[in-house]
């Protein structure tokens, strides 16, 4: 089973090779596969409500148990004319995200182009717009970026393969900002853009010494 754009590649710490603690930053979930008979009546009730003609695949289920208790579900759905859909729900129903399956693809096309083009990545269902972010996500951006317009928000993974949501906040009373939310919109940081001149000396001077021959 491939993993889909909107989590990390699994880790399968009973199975895996001793590794220092430098290798590993932060443990994100534990993943087990689950019979579809023992998925939640929430989740299967989404999936039938949400995409007609769709069947869960037999077999290829897991269970995500996250270190806070949360627990997420990945189920493959097939369909005998459309393409198949990788989906990640919460326990409750709700969606998380999706993407199209396109095992025959993934390895020699798809990848290149998915992580140049994140902002209007169209090859999967992408279930991040502005109309779902949910009521107390609204209420943080509203009270604490005022003035601004949600203008766009993403899948997004950050440089260690953490799944995110990024919103777009632009029109504003200062320059255009992003904001960064776990997949339980959980607030995470705030990103702007900033001219090479303004970097801090040191950040300069690591990419002078650490990566030589290159340019920022």
């Amino acid at each position: 089973m491939s993993a889909i754009a909107c989590w990390p590649t699994r880790w399968n710490w009973r199975t895996a090779p001793a590794l220092t603690l430098t290798s590993i930053l932060t443990f994100l979930f534990e993943a087990t596969d689950v019979q579809n008979a023992a998925l939640p009546s929430a989740v299967l009730a989404t999936v039938q409500s949400q995409f007609p003609g769709y069947s869960i695949e037999p077999g290829n289920s897991e269970r995500y148990d996250f270190p806070d208790g949360s627990v997420q579900y990945h189920v493959e759905l097939e369909h005998s004319t459309a393409p198949d859909l990788d989906v990640v729900l919460q326990a409750n129903g709700t969606i998380v995200c999706t993407d199209t399956s396109d095992d025959d693809n993934d390895d020699d096309s798809d990848d290149d182009s998915d992580d140049d083009n994140d902002d209007n990545n169209s090859g999967g269902s992408n279930n991040a717009e502005p109309s779902n972010i949910p009521a107390d996500a609204l209420d943080f951006i509203n009270s604490n970026f005022a003035g601004y317009d949600v203008q766009d928000v993403n899948d997004d993974d950050l440089c260690n393969d953490v799944p995110v949501y990024e919103v777009e906040l632009e029109n504003g009373p200062g320059p255009d900002i992003d904001l960064y939310f776990d997949l339980s919109w959980n607030f995470l940081f705030e990103a702007t853009d900033v001219q090479n001149a303004a970097l801090p000396s040191a950040v300069l001077a690591t990419v002078q010494s650490q990566f030589p021959g290159y340019s920022i």
